[in-house]
This record gives C-alpha cells, structure tokens and sequence, in this order.
C-alpha cells in the first residue's frame, strides 16, 4: 500500500514537472542557486525560486507590467551589493514648496541607507513637509534593487496637531497588493488594494529613476501606485536655476500628466525639481544638500 502511494506521488511529481517544462523555459544560476522560470508566453508573469532569500518565491514581470525583463536579477533579488548607487547613506535633499508661485513650506528628503524590516535589509527614506496648517511625516521602506515600496508610515497634523490622522501602508509585491490603515481621532479604516503588477512610491520613484536612468528610456516604462498608473519617458532637457545654481536636467514627464521631475544630469542625478500637476499642484526646488560624510 506504501508503494502505491509513492508511486501515485512520484506520477504526480513527474507530470508537475513536465507541465511546468511545457510552459517555462528553466535557468538555473549555480552561483546563486536560483532557478528562474521564463514564461513561454510573453504575456504571463515568470517566477524565480531563491535559495539565498530562505526559498522565497517571486513573481518576474515583464517590461510591459512595470520591471523590465531586461533588469531582472537588479529588480528582484533584494542583495544589490555590487551596485554603485549615485546617493550614498545620509544624503538630505532640503526643498522650498511653491503653490501657485508663492513659498508654503520645506520639504526634507532624507536616504538613510540599510535598515532590518521583518528580519531583511531594506532601503529606508524619510519624507518630512511642513506647511502653514499641514505637517506630514513618512517613514518608507523600500526593497532594495527595485525601490519598491514594502512599508510605509505617515503621521499627518492639521491644523497645528488639532487633527492628526496615523496611515500605515503594507506592501505585497509578490501578489501585488497593498493594505492601507487610516487612524484618526475618531474612527479607524483598512482597505486593501490589489493591483495586476509590482506597487510603486511616488517619493522612491525618482530614487528608482536615479538609480536607473536608463529606465525612462523605454517608452513602455510603467508605473503603478495604488491610485492611479501612468508610464514614465525622458521628454527631454532643461536648465532649472535653484538656490544652489543652475543645473542642466534631464525631464521626467508622466503620461498622463500627473508630475514631472528634474534629474540633474551630473554623476548624482539630483532631483532638482519636482512638480505636481494634481489637484494640489505644487512645485519642490532644490535649496539644500546635506549629507553626514
């Protein structure tokens, strides 16, 4: 009776197997001991199996679905200890915030490197701005590699902390999906967003872009946040004068319009400008650059 059900299971094994042989093409990196599954069908999504992640699987999507095919290893897997990013840990990029061509505020950008999120290294950025009647802070972890968002905390105050609103976001890339927590004074709200591809940030999006300015260059580049989705292009250059000079930037244009950024075209592609063309439509400029080296 043991006999049969080993043989039963072996079947079963054999025939998964051949399934997944019909519909993948199998690589295997001995190196890494990852083996990745390359859909036969360009539409659906691969998957790579990752020993050096504890066997974690992953979905791989392609450039059409917003990470490009191309850049897998560099957007999946979370090591990236070869790559020379163009910001190094502690850089704070200090902005005046205008609204209809008058300064409302500042806003701090700030890259702190590597922090431990649910025993993994990931990127950690803070968002600080303050605004007459508005103070909001974020704390954003990011995946590294890809800069998708994994973990996100706001603290808003209006009204000089007569109302404040606590919002935690938790991101799923590997079914894409994001659960967001709303707490206020008085009530409290989750929803859960499910998308079809990998969640972007808007804030770590000009990081992604930064760090990848060759990203923009396909006209199919797209971008999902929770809310809306748009594709990214280099539209083209120009010269943006800032408080610490004047610097020629390479234009980062969404399509549709909802924001366009200015990515200096020196080795730190500073984001020297920042416009949003939403119903708060405001503009960041450049005042400051700190760092702790």
């Amino acid at each position: 009776l043991v006999m049969k059900y080993v043989l039963v299971l072996f079947i079963i094994v054999i025939l998964i197997c051949l399934c997944i042989l019909f519909f993948y093409d199998i690589q295997i990196n001995t190196e890494t001991a990852e083996l990745f599954f390359y859909s036969r069908n360009a539409s659906i999504r691969g998957f790579l199996l990752s020993y050096k992640q504890g066997f974690k699987l992953y979905h791989i999507t392609d450039i059409e679905n917003g990470i490009p095919g191309w850049k897998i290893p560099e957007a999946i897997i979370h090591d990236e200890e070869d790559v020379v990013l163009p910001f190094q840990e502690g850089e704070t990029l200090v902005y005046d915030v205008y609204s209809v061509g008058i300064k409302t505020g500042q806003s701090r950008l700030t890259f702190h490197g590597e922090r431990p999120l649910n025993g993994e290294s990931a990127y950690y950025v803070t968002f600080i701005t303050e605004l007459p009647f508005l103070k909001d802070y974020e704390d954003i972890y990011a995946e590294k590699g890809s800069f998708l968002p994994l973990k996100i905390k706001r603290k808003i105050e209006k009204m000089g902390g007569l109302s404040t609103e606590a919002i935690e976001e938790e991101y799923d890339q590997i079914t894409f999906s994001v659960t967001i927590k709303k707490k206020g004074a008085f009530s409290t709200k989750k929803t859960i967003i499910q998308k079809d591809a990998p969640i972007h940030n808007a804030i770590l999006l000009t990081y992604l872009c930064r760090a990848n300015p060759e990203l923009a260059d396909k006209d199919n580049f797209k971008a999902v946040l929770p809310t809306q989705e748009f594709h990214i292009k280099i539209s083209g250059e120009e010269t943006i004068e800032a408080p610490l000079g004047k610097y020629l930037t390479n234009v980062f244009k969404s399509q549709p319009p909802h924001f366009t950024f200015y990515l200096s075209k020196d080795e730190d592609r500073l984001p020297v400008k920042i416009a949003s063309h939403t119903a708060l439509n405001y503009t960041m400029i450049l005042s400051a650059k700190e760092s702790n080296r």
